[in-house]
């Protein structure tokens, strides 16, 4: 009885302390409040919207001082004050598109920046198992995006030429604050790690870049909608399908050998050009390929950093008592998780996994991904499209519970080790 009281009251200790503190409820309200200044802006009460979006900012501003000033820091407050922020600047910039068309652009790079820090910040998690919270270049940016968006909100009838430079503003100060927060994770990995030869996955540059990529390939097919039918990629592809054919391949081999570029990337491509049947078909085939090299240069090559690739790879630990009993479904979920692709795959070699159990595994944890990029991808030119909606967002929302999976699988690990018991890994979170 002792012990479960001790358990019920360390809970509740928790929430009170990560949990229902007022940085995260004033977060929250953040959140609460974006429907109705949507519904505000499109009643036209422009005014009314502005004032609750200064109420928002100003909140933003409390919950901050409040965290830092009372001690009031909390794991849940980190991941959930950039959230509000986010939402709240990503529905302004979608109402703004009902005036300004041209604005959707500015909102997918927008996007892009967010996206791009999220990845890396949760990439420097992985490696370092800290936490970070918003730098003040960070801040900074939130500022004059807000401050944009409200003089956009509150002047409906502003000269587009100055709409465009307000545009331009928030752009340098996205990029600005991009490059900061890379920078800033960079320098914290390299203090943490020790370094792997051929891998990419710590150069927080490389990451950034490979997004961008991705940004400029898409923005690329979706402003070439109207050149790039259907049919006219389906005759390109006919016409020359063997040089296609050798350039999806090589994508695939840059990628096998150790390439910093999302291989999401690919996939998209293989949808553009085949279509959803052919081009999931393409995907398996390259992403066995991709494995293999992978997989056999661990076990060549990199058995002798076998103890680093563990240090950065902790969460697969977590799953070491299914590898005994189940070394299928150990490695089709190390690979479902969207864990670094080339260094789980050198891990495996290293560790001695079974070449076959490892690519069935393998094949069968990344086929998720496979089919939702390639059915984006052959609807990359109508984005407007059921088909490519829900299949991104799935993998939106996919990726984010994976992410918050492996976030309190950290956690736990972490309290484990602290507390110095022997209980299972395998039961986290």
């Amino acid at each position: 009885m002792r012990s479960d009281r001790h358990s019920a009251s360390g809970i509740i200790r928790y929430i009170r302390k990560e949990i229902l503190t007022i940085p995260n409820i004033l977060s929250l309200f953040r959140i609460l409040i974006i429907p109705h200044i949507i519904s505000l802006y499109f009643n036209s009460e422009y005014g009314t919207a502005s004032i609750w979006i200064l109420i928002s900012f100003a909140s933003d501003v409390a919950d901050g001082f409040i965290a830092r000033h009372f001690d009031m820091v909390s794991s849940v407050g980190k991941v959930l004050d950039p959230i509000a922020d986010k939402l709240t600047q990503g529905m302004i910039f979608i109402c703004l598109i009902s005036r300004y068309r041209w604005l959707g652009w500015f909102t997918c790079f927008f996007a892009f920046k967010e996206l791009t820090v999220f990845y890396i910040g949760f990439i420097s998690y992985m490696y370092t198992k800290e936490l970070d919270q918003a730098r003040w270049y960070g801040k900074m940016c939130t500022g004059v995006v807000i401050a944009s968006l409200l003089i956009m909100v509150l002047f409906p009838s502003l000269p587009e030429s100055v709409i465009k430079i307000l545009s331009g503003l928030c752009i340098a100060v996205l990029l600005f604050s991009l490059y900061m927060y890379t920078r800033h994770y960079q320098q914290r990995i390299e203090a943490r790690i020790s370094s792997i030869p051929g891998d990419h996955y710590a150069n927080m540059f490389g990451i950034a870049f490979s997004w961008l990529v991705t940004f400029a390939l898409g923005a690329a097919m979706i402003a070439g909608r109207h050149i790039l039918t259907g049919d006219a990629v389906a005759s390109f592809i006919s016409d020359n399908a063997v040089y296609i054919s050798a350039a999806v391949l090589l994508l695939f081999l840059l990628k096998a050998a150790g390439m910093p570029f999302y291989i999401g990337v690919i996939y998209i491509v293989c949808g553009f050009l085949y279509g959803t049947p052919l081009g999931i078909g393409v995907c398996v085939i390259g992403g066995a390929i991709v494995s293999c090299i992978q997989y056999f240069r661990g076990r060549n090559r990199f058995a002798e950093y076998k103890e680093e690739l563990s240090r950065r790879l902790t969460c697969i630990d977590a799953y070491n008592s299914i590898r005994s009993r189940c070394a299928v479904f150990f490695m089709f979920l190390t690979r479902f998780m969207c864990l670094p692709t080339e260094l789980v795959s050198i891990y495996m070699g290293v560790t001695g996994l079974r070449f076959r159990t490892f690519i069935a595994g393998s094949l069968l944890g990344k086929l998720p991904d496979m089919i939702l990029f390639t059915i984006m991808g052959s609807h990359l030119t109508d984005i407007g499209s059921a088909a490519f909606i829900i299949s991104a967002a799935v993998k939106v929302l996919g990726s984010s519970a994976l992410c918050l999976f492996l976030y309190l699988n950290g956690k736990k690990l972490a309290a484990v080790q602290d507390s110095g018991t022997d209980s299972e890994p395998d039961t986290a979170v």
